[in-house]
């Protein structure tokens, strides 16, 4: 799970900054528009230009932003190494936040990688990387305090629990991201947070706090620009909704759902074509 704010889409970098620098920022605006092949490919020269401007600190930021890039791909094992190369880095220099996110980071590929093989019909597999994310989550939720960093390390942990049907104790993991959500705003988060406590009161029956989840979700969702998770929310409501027997409203939430989705597609494909030159610039100049 991560903070996504699709308002900072279009926020080039500026000019006269070292190759390094400049091409690590083409790599997050390109991931952040899901231009991702390119996005990687930016990644790998800021890596490889910071290492030729020997600027480690540089080196093991653009390692970060590869390795979330290689996650988002499904190259998971590629994605870790650079975040076990992060960690080790800011261990060595003390930095215990920066230790804390590159351990957060690593339990992200291991959860997605558990999605990925659930989805490709491997549940046992996925058991096995969800239950390795938990325990990778954990590690860093007892490391330095930072209450943003917490709120997401929650959530994914939430999210976990729930995957691997502990639902009660998923509750009480996402009760706390979405107060720390609360607090430190982070809109992403309190959507995700409200999704999953939504198909956990669900799994325990508990459908009209279930309902209450999903609209929460919604409402959260709808303040982020043109995130996917917001067709999610919808969707989610529309099947509940739709086993109550409301037909009606549930075929309105879906399509609801279809006309995000749509609007999302629509308005990243119009910003790729719109910032293609200031990209091609930058990266001739880089």
């Amino acid at each position: 799970m991560k903070s996504t704010k699709r308002e900072n889409v279009i926020q080039l970098p500026a000019g006269g900054e070292r190759s390094s620098v400049a091409l690590n920022e083409l790599a997050m605006v390109l991931s952040s528009v899901d231009a991702l092949d390119l996005a990687q490919s930016m990644a790998e020269r800021a890596v490889a230009a910071a290492r030729d401007e020997g600027d480690l600190e540089h080196e093991v930021l653009a390692g970060n932003v590869l390795g979330a890039i290689l996650a988002d791909r499904g190259f998971f094992q590629r994605a870790r190494h650079q975040f076990r190369i992060a960690a080790a880095h800011y261990r060595n220099s003390g930095d215990a936040v920066r230790v804390k996110s590159a351990t957060a980071n690593l339990g992200h590929a291991y959860r997605k990688e558990g999605s990925a093989e659930e989805r490709q019909g491997h549940p046992s597999e996925a058991r096995l990387f969800w239950k390795q994310a938990l325990r990778i989550y954990k590690l860093a939720l007892s490391a330095a305090r930072d209450d943003g960093e917490d709120a997401v390390i929650l959530a994914a942990i939430g999210e976990c629990e729930c995957r691997l049907g502990s639902f009660e104790v998923a509750l009480e993991d996402m009760s706390r991201a979405v107060e720390l959500a609360r607090q430190v705003g982070d809109r992403a988060v309190l959507a995700a947070g409200h999704l999953w406590q939504g198909h956990a009161l669900k799994a325990l029956n508990d459908l009209g706090a279930a309902e209450l989840a999903y609209e929460r979700a919604c409402e959260a969702a709808r303040t982020l620009d043109h995130d996917a998770i917001l067709s999610t929310c919808l969707h989610e409501l529309a099947l509940l909704v739709q086993a109550r027997g409301e037909a009606l409203r549930a075929a309105q939430l879906e399509q609801r759902g279809r006309d995000a989705l749509a609007d999302r597609a629509s308005f990243l494909a119009r910003i790729r074509q719109e910032l293609a030159p200031t990209w091609q610039g930058r990266i001739g100049a880089a």
